[in-house]
């Protein structure tokens, strides 16, 4: 996985072992289905959650990852389905509501 990040603003990026398992959960679910589809692997998407580490400065601290239900093509995913955005909205909604508890 790449993050792009301006390195003046976040130079660091530090993973939680639980958002690392969710990715490599998703991204082998990518795999396995377009392996067993007879082609490549399918390329997926999904969304990180994090937090600014507040005791270094400068690095994003990432908690959680969600995948997304879309699948791409050989080189790139496009989430610009109409149910991919609605999810998008009510997870955020979701995580939301859960962070004011």
């Amino acid at each position: 996985m790449i993050l792009f990040f301006p390195e003046n603003l976040l130079p660091l990026a530090r993973v939680h072992i639980y958002a690392c398992a969710m990715q490599l959960q998703h991204t082998y679910s990518g795999v396995e289905k377009g392996i067993k589809a007879g082609s490549k692997p399918i390329e997926v998407m999904g969304l990180l959650l994090g937090r600014p580490n507040t005791e270094e400065g400068g690095c994003l601290v990432v908690t959680d990852a969600f995948p997304l239900p879309i699948e791409g093509f050989e080189t790139r995913v496009i989430a610009d389905d109409q149910d991919v955005v609605n999810y998008m909205i009510s997870l955020g909604e979701v995580l939301y509501e859960y962070t004011k508890l």
